[in-house]
């Protein structure tokens, strides 16, 4: 059966209404329901009996009852829940990890954990480590970039739509029951170059007990760092696939995706290769046609042996990332791609990609930064509210915390 709620928690019923009136209002199609004080105490209560009786036997309890995380399509929850236990300690990390580990639940939204305004992290590392599939503030949940396509105004490039990643998320679990001992890079098809290429800060995620090409899904939920804690442990084999399926999808959204090294995607690949692109390069709209989740078909250039070649070395397996991609080692070797035939040729654009809107400008227009990745492109764009010519972008912006400011001036 099918997830259709969003089940949001915290320990005030007061910001639960108000969160789920800010979601209300976008006509998202979600059944809204929450979870607060008392009610939530019992609830994590309940999936701390089920990793007590899972420490115990490795197994779910044969009686364990259907939890009410267990039918939620996506998971919201606060950092601060102080006043669902004071003495616990508990905060929406750790029932991020509980959540994940010991119920069906989708997708995950962790709240106000790193921040309580609406802000750009300019180091564009995320947090990988955390068990919340998405961070955000509360400030951002009723962003409806978040939600639907065509979206205006702030929008993180790194966001997924959250429907569309709720449903890729069901599809890994279901596609990956049976193969739990294949190989991660192999399953997921990744060249012999890409994997050599990787930077050691990403391999580290696999876990150092075997060589990355070896590393299984198993491996990943029971033994890497974004795996299970300690001595807790998970022998039924569809939550197993569920953790597997959570964990590495993050890796791939938050560790290897970044620094466009690895898998670029596709208005980072038009930035590099604008001859790939069908239209008239002088018009912004052209290259916005690349700064979607879902490229259109017609997006690359009309020529059918480019197509089918930039095609054929795309990230093969569906669902696993928020957006298309291509392995870049094997992109850049295609001689038909103009810019690698004559890469002292081409002309540089006037339109550059915005990171925190998700949208191309023109280079007058923008601020350069450096993130804190591991990858040779690291020079990335926002909008710099005093140049941007549209006003009224410009006066939303100046409400978002850019952080940490020093990356601009390295």
């Amino acid at each position: 059966m099918s997830k259709q709620a969003i089940l949001i928690c915290d320990d005030d019923q007061g910001r639960v209404e108000d969160w789920k009136n800010r979601l209300e209002l976008l006509k998202i199609p979600f059944r809204l329901e929450g979870l607060a004080g008392q009610d939530l105490g019992t609830a994590i209560a309940e999936l701390g009996k089920r990793r007590e009786t899972s420490r115990r036997s490795g197994r779910q309890a044969a009686t364990a009852e259907k939890h009410q995380f267990d039918a939620a399509a996506i998971l919201v929850i606060d950092y601060d829940l102080l006043n669902v236990d004071p003495t616990s300690g508990m905060n929406g990390e750790n029932v991020a990890y509980l959540a994940r580990c010991y119920s069906d639940c989708g997708l995950i939204i962790g709240l106000n954990q790193h921040d309580r305004e609406n802000f750009f992290d300019l180091s564009l590392k995320g947090h990988p480590e955390s068990f919340a599939d998405i961070n955000l503030s509360a400030d951002q949940l009723g962003n409806p970039g978040l939600w639907r396509e065509p979206w205006t105004g702030f929008r993180p490039w790194c966001w997924p739509l959250l429907p569309a990643a709720a449903a890729a998320l069901e599809r890994r679990v279901e596609g990956l029951t049976q193969h739990l001992d294949d190989s991660i890079l192999e399953f997921l098809r990744f060249p012999a170059e890409a994997i050599s290429s990787m930077p050691r800060s990403t391999i580290e995620y696999l876990g150092g007990e075997k060589s990355p090409e070896k590393t299984t899904f198993r491996d990943f939920a029971l033994k890497s760092s974004m795996g299970l804690r300690g001595r807790d442990k998970i022998r039924a084999e569809t939550r197993m696939a569920r953790i597997a399926a959570a964990r590495v999808g993050k890796w791939l959204e938050r560790v290897v995706l970044p620094g466009q090294d690895i898998l670029v995607d596709a208005p980072h690949l038009a930035s590099r290769f604008p001859s790939l692109l069908r239209g008239d390069t002088d018009k912004v709209a052209t290259w916005n046609m690349s700064a979607s989740l879902f490229p259109p078909k017609s997006l690359w250039s009309e020529k059918a042996q480019l197509r089918q070649k930039t095609a054929g070395h795309a990230l093969p397996e569906e669902n696993w990332l928020s957006r298309a991609a291509w392995f870049w080692g094997e992109v850049r070797k295609i001689e038909d791609i103009e810019e690698v035939r004559n890469p002292w040729s081409s002309e540089r654009s006037d339109f550059v990609f915005c990171e925190d809107v998700s949208r191309f400008h023109p280079q007058r227009e923008v601020r350069e930064f450096v993130a804190d990745l591991a990858s040779p492109f690291v020079r990335r764009y926002v909008i710099d509210t005093n140049a941007c010519s549209n006003r009224k972008l410009a006066e939303a912006l100046r409400e978002v915390n850019y952080r940490p400011k020093v990356r601009f001036s390295i």
